[in-house]
């Protein structure tokens, strides 16, 4: 490798380790996020009970942010990815393929969402470490799609294998998978010292530097802006698109193809705007993306409010998963930034705690309105919820690009 190229990117092959890493122990989880609710209803589990075996999930994924953030920047990186990939790929997914009961599958759920968020916050603390600022939002999204291929890979085909071998066989194969995943970790990733650069090229912008902070540390009223962001984007996956949507079309028209479709188009746009989002925000900054993407996610709520139907639910799913994609990269590259390496894994935490938490209130605010019979009212508060987002975001648009490519530098500490 020639010394431009070292110099861009320093830890090449512990990157692409990363990617292949990222995509291969996900499997498990995508397969049983697909197939669970299946497997619970032919176990006799009622509707209602299984609800809540599903949503043991949630809350200790959000909360899991936070300690494994901490965790990653107390102990060793490399040690919290392979205990948490080892968790959440290989035991929790075998768990639940011997468990005999939906409740002991929601209870090893449990093990999964801590170790799965455990996991990922540790990733992309390390995959911070080993990349450059100025191509950090880059990173960030090609690994999001390699995540997410691995997801949507494994719940295409976990439902076909379902069927051939049985749960336990599923469920041991993907923990296969994702134990190569784990021994691909243990061989080729370790701990390196993190890339850094001068305060010159330091990516905290122009408007945090221009208020008298230092560049990298961002500031309170960022952080919560940030936070507000991503809790938003889940509120519209988890609650609008794979909630409401669909019960709305199952009430009004019944049209099974209808609702596979557009989640499948939220999904697809999802995926490919993720590592656009990221490209984008290393060229022209990460909050005028996330800006971007939140301007999409508005222009989509004003659609459904102003005509509900399946139609416009299709324009909808393609622009909330355009503006998501484009937000949640940028967002959580910008969270990266804020703060010295040795806090970024405990700043990745929080901000990923709060963006889990929309999977809570998302699911949980679209049934209060809809208990009551108050669509309309719902969509007009969906719509406040992206304006507020729009309008608090605004003001940290202005700083531009932040790493002029000819002038910038870098050291290794």
């Amino acid at each position: 490798m020639s010394t431009d190229e070292n110099r861009e990117f320093p830890y090449a092959r512990n990157f692409r380790v990363l990617m292949l890493v990222s995509f291969l122990t996900v499997w498990g989880y995508g397969a049983q996020r697909s197939v669970m609710s299946v497997q619970m209803e032919t176990s006799g589990t009622d509707v209602l009970w299984m609800g809540v075996l599903l949503s043991l999930f949630g809350l200790p994924r959000a909360a899991m942010n936070i300690v494994g953030g901490h965790l990653t920047d107390r102990f060793s990186k490399r040690g919290n990815m392979l205990f948490s990939i080892a968790l959440f790929a290989v035991v929790s997914i075998l768990l639940i393929g011997f468990s005999r009961s939906s409740v002991a599958m929601g209870i090893w759920r449990v093990l999964l969402a801590i170790g799965v968020s455990w996991a990922t916050t540790a990733m992309l603390a390390y995959l911070a470490d080993i990349t450059l600022p100025q191509k950090r939002g880059t990173a960030f999204g090609l690994q999001k799609m390699f995540t997410w291929l691995g997801i949507a890979l494994s719940g295409f085909f976990a439902p076909m294998i379902l069927l051939q071998i049985g749960m336990r066989g599923l469920m041991v194969l993907m923990a296969v998978i994702g134990g190569i995943g784990l021994v691909f970790a243990a061989r080729f990733l370790h701990d390196l010292p993190p890339v850094e650069t001068s305060r010159r090229s330091d990516p905290g912008g122009r408007l945090s530097a221009g208020r008298g902070s230092d560049p990298g540390t961002g500031n309170a009223v960022e952080k919560w802006v940030l936070a507000y962001d991503g809790m938003l984007i889940k509120c519209v996956e988890d609650g609008i698109v794979t909630f409401f949507i669909p019960l709305y079309i199952l009430w009004h028209v019944s049209d099974i193809v209808a609702i596979g479709s557009i989640i499948s188009l939220f999904t697809v746009t999802y995926v490919v705007f993720q590592p656009l989002g990221g490209w984008l925000a290393d060229r022209i900054g990460s909050w005028r993306v996330t800006l971007t993407g939140i301007f999409l996610l508005t222009v989509g709520a004003c659609v459904i409010l102003l005509f509900p139907g399946v139609g416009m639910f299709f324009v909808f799913s393609a622009l909330a998963g355009c503006g998501s994609g484009l937000a949640v990269t940028s967002a959580e590259m910008r969270a990266s930034m804020i703060g010295s390496a040795h806090q970024r894994g405990r700043i990745l935490g929080y901000w990923r705690f709060f963006r889990d938490l929309g999977s809570f209130f998302g699911p949980v605010l679209t049934g209060c309105f809809l208990a009551f019979g108050q669509t309309g009212w719902m969509l007009l508060f969906l719509m406040g919820m992206c304006m507020a987002a729009l309008l608090a975001s605004l003001p940290f648009a202005g700083s531009g690009r932040i790493f002029p490519l000819a002038e910038e530098t870098h050291k290794i500490e």
